[in-house]
């Protein structure tokens, strides 16, 4: 869900607005693609087996078929111990890349720097997405814990950020001292010699950072359910880390954003398997996120209303090509670890 770009642009904090140009160059997608899949397990958290895997697979075969028509299969999961996996990431990564972007949200308050970083983040993610100013509104709106009138890019990024600030402090209880819940250090996967296409976790990826930041996730507190990143060592240059967490976990910080629902087994990775389709759409296709167009799997999960999300979608109302983030190569996917 959340995609990271790296945008090198020129911005200012109110409401004057620039263009980015897109410059992915992404070939012309397959018709069918076999992928590589690990399951990095946390142990602190709720396991899944290689027969909840597989179902979990099957939805996003089935949901990716009907949306993209592309034929998808997986070849035998590989599992993969948390630990070892983090140990891969050259030091250099974590010097240049992901500690100067990081904030510690352990602590009860943050400095004016670090909310001022995360709302021009929030809001060159807002200014690269190609819908409408009214439907990245519409998207929030009702989610915003602000009474600020949203006019622009820019207030509509200080609500975002305040809405964060506000909520991340309730997923304490989440957070790992072996920084497993860090999105960058997820991220950062990239640039290690990993080749995996999808790499699935049952480990909760709660985080903030002064980097590029979508709404959605904003809206969360910081919840990450899936990422696209960079990779040059997988067949599209790209993978995708995925988070259960967020389908299982029954405490009511974080029912309350799927609507108080509790899912069954079956449901859960069902629904995971149907989301994890949105990211195969950016690691495939680079298509974006066409904001508050309920039909498109690529329409992000407000909050974390799997449940009603999943009962919206219809691909005969939101085919390719039938807005601009759902355009063949609407968004660039870049390598943004620091490489040598």
């Amino acid at each position: 869900m959340r995609l990271f770009l790296t945008l090198i642009v020129t911005f200012f904090l109110g409401c004057s607005e620039s263009k980015k140009e897109n410059t992915s160059n992404n070939s012309t997608p397959p018709q069918k693609a076999t992928l590589k899949v690990a399951y990095v397990e946390n142990p602190n958290f709720r396991s899944h087996t290689d027969n909840e895997l597989l179902q979990l697979l099957e939805s996003t075969k089935k949901t990716s078929r009907e949306h993209f028509g592309i034929s998808l299969t997986f070849e035998k999961i590989e599992h993969l111990n948390i630990k070892d996996v983090f140990d891969l990431l050259d030091s250099t990564v974590i010097e240049h890349y992901i500690t100067p972007n990081m904030l510690n949200i352990h602590k009860e308050d943050f400095t004016h720097q670090e909310i001022m970083d995360v709302q021009d983040n929030l809001r060159l993610a807002l200014r690269s997405n190609k819908n409408s100013f009214d439907a990245k509104v519409k998207y929030a709106q009702k989610y915003i814990i602000s009474d600020q009138n949203v006019s622009c890019n820019g207030s509509l990024s200080k609500a975002l950020s305040d809405t964060m600030f506000a909520k991340v402090k309730s997923y304490k209880k989440y957070l790992s001292k072996d920084q497993y819940n860090e999105w960058l250090y997820w991220s950062a996967l990239g640039s290690t010699q990993l080749n995996y296409d999808i790499i699935i976790t049952n480990t909760p990826i709660i985080s903030v950072e002064k980097t590029f930041l979508d709404m959605h996730t904003a809206l969360r507190g910081g919840i990450t359910v899936g990422t696209t990143e960079y990779n040059p060592h997988t067949q599209f240059k790209t993978f995708v880390f995925w988070s259960t967490f967020a389908f299982f976990e029954n405490d009511s910080v974080i029912k309350q954003l799927r609507n108080s629902e509790t899912y069954t087994t079956s449901e859960a990775l069902e629904l995971s398997g149907i989301y994890l389709t949105h990211e195969i759409g950016h690691m495939v296709f680079h298509f974006g996120h066409p904001f508050s167009q309920t039909s498109c799997v690529m329409n992000p999960v407000p909050l974390l209303k799997f449940r009603e999300w999943s009962h919206a979608l219809n691909p005969q109302q939101c085919q390719i090509g039938s807005s601009p983030e759902m355009q063949i190569n609407a968004v660039n996917i870049e390598t943004n670890f620091y490489e040598d």
